[in-house]
């Protein structure tokens, strides 16, 4: 009770200690309340100023006429004849800037010449290689003989082989596929030029090689005999197969359209040489016709008919070397002048490349 009775005392002096300190220092916070001034702040008014008005004054510009001069009469002095040309006679004592009797056939303009190289070298504007779009029939002749016929001759020549074809095989006919669909995209004599170079070697070791086939089958005997006895077929010539057959038989329509229009050439042509050229060209669509034939003839189930097809495969790849040869001898000219051009060109640009190093 007593301890109670403590906390009671000691509770009611600290509130006492604390109203009676605080309450005056409260009373005196809420008296002093400070009062803002009122400043009286004068109103300035924006001047009014009158701004002078000035005005342009007006010159009197002075009226320049050009001055009319008398142009001389020139006359262009005629060599060798009796007439001269006036300059001014279309346009009485004035200069017409159009009047073509003024243009000089000398070149004083100062741009460079367009036939110079970088080095002053004198280059040509002619493409390197010419290249055209191909016509229609070039493209099917293309697309049946190489892309159709040789893919199919390849693969039958691999069935026939036991699938015995290297790589060096495969990569000689996607080149020689690769090259001929190049050779219709030109219309460059020396891109053509080599093409029949190319083929008249082929043509050449083919003949040769099939000649000496067929002499060594004759020396059993009776060559007409000999042939009909061989049992394989193929032994006797390369092209004599049944797929080759089907594949020559299919391209003579594109032989007989050639000879068509050698023919036309031939009876249309209006000199000796042109009728002379005419004449190789259809000495070589016969050639063409008689070895498209041949792997057909070769399967007739008649005596003799192998003899006959070896005959026709022979007369027909000799016909055609010798118009392939003729056509490289009268175009032999314009074959050199190219390669000399396509010569200069590379030389020019290697020499350019140089001199771009190393200076001239």
């Amino acid at each position: 009770m007593n301890r109670l009775l403590r906390i009671v005392i000691s509770s009611v002096v600290l509130i006492m200690m604390l109203t009676y300190v605080s309450f005056p220092f409260i009373i005196a916070v809420h008296a002093y309340t400070p009062v803002v001034p009122s400043y009286n702040v004068p109103s300035y008014e924006i001047p009014d100023y009158e701004v002078p008005a000035y005005e342009v004054p007006a010159y009197e510009v002075p009226d320049y006429n050009a001055p009319n001069y008398n142009v001389p009469n020139y006359e262009v002095p005629s060599y060798g004849g009796n007439s001269s040309t006036d300059i001014n006679q279309n346009s009485g004592n004035s200069i017409n800037p159009n009047d073509q009797n003024l243009t000089d056939t000398a070149n004083y303009s100062n741009e460079p010449n367009q036939n110079k190289g970088n080095y002053g070298n004198e280059i040509s504007n002619d493409p390197f290689i010419n290249f055209t779009k191909p016509s229609l029939y070039d493209a099917l002749k293309f697309s049946f003989d190489d892309v159709l016929g040789g893919t199919v001759l390849f693969v039958e020549e691999a069935i026939r082989n036991n699938s015995e074809v290297t790589l060096k095989d495969y990569y000689k006919h996607r080149n020689d596929l690769i090259w001929t669909g190049f050779t219709i995209f030109t219309d460059d004599p020396t891109i053509e030029a080599i093409d029949n170079i190319y083929s008249a070697i082929d043509d050449t070791i083919d003949i040769s090689e099939e000649t000496k086939k067929i002499l060594d089958i004759g020396k059993a005997g009776d060559i007409i005999d000999a042939l009909d006895n061989v049992e394989d077929i193929s032994h006797i010539s390369k092209t004599f197969t049944p797929a080759n057959a089907v594949v020559s038989a299919a391209l003579l329509p594109f032989t007989i359209y050639d000879a068509a229009n050698n023919y036309k050439e031939f009876k249309d042509a209006k000199t000796s040489e042109e009728k002379t050229n005419a004449g190789f060209d259809l000495a070589g669509n016969a050639g063409d016709f008689l070895t498209g034939l041949a792997p057909a003839a070769a399967f007739v189930p008649l005596p003799g008919a192998r003899a006959v097809a070896v005959g026709m495969l022979v007369i027909g790849g000799t016909l055609s070397l010798v118009s392939l040869g003729h056509k490289l001898w009268r175009n032999r000219k314009k074959i050199a002048e190219d390669v000399g051009k396509k010569f200069n060109q590379a030389k020019d640009a290697v020499k350019g490349f140089f001199n771009s190093i190393f200076g001239k």
